[in-house]
């Protein structure tokens, strides 16, 4: 093999401010979300659903294994609901 060893390999200041900066960039990808204005979204924490409808706008949540972003067009998802009972209530199908 020809690889250097680590304490050889030069750590150029550029690099590492580059890594550093991808490195920020994912991690904040991870903490929030973006609704359109043509969408609805949910946010569910270990399965349940948040008491909040989201609209249009940047947010912010924890990272998937805790709370996962559910969103679709509003149009096509939320309906009104057909029973008496709920009758004056939006539903989410």
């Amino acid at each position: 093999m020809n690889c250097l060893p680590f304490n050889l390999m030069k750590k150029n200041p550029l690099n590492m401010a580059v890594g550093a900066v991808l490195i920020i960039i994912c991690g904040l990808l991870m903490f929030q979300f973006q609704v359109r204005t043509s969408e609805v979204a949910v946010v569910t924490t270990f399965g349940k659903p948040t008491e909040r409808q989201y609209t249009n706008a940047a947010y912010f949540k924890a990272p998937w294994p805790i709370q996962k972003v559910t969103s679709s067009t509003s149009a096509s998802k939320i309906s009104r609901a057909s029973s008496t009972k709920r009758s004056h209530r939006m539903a989410i199908i």
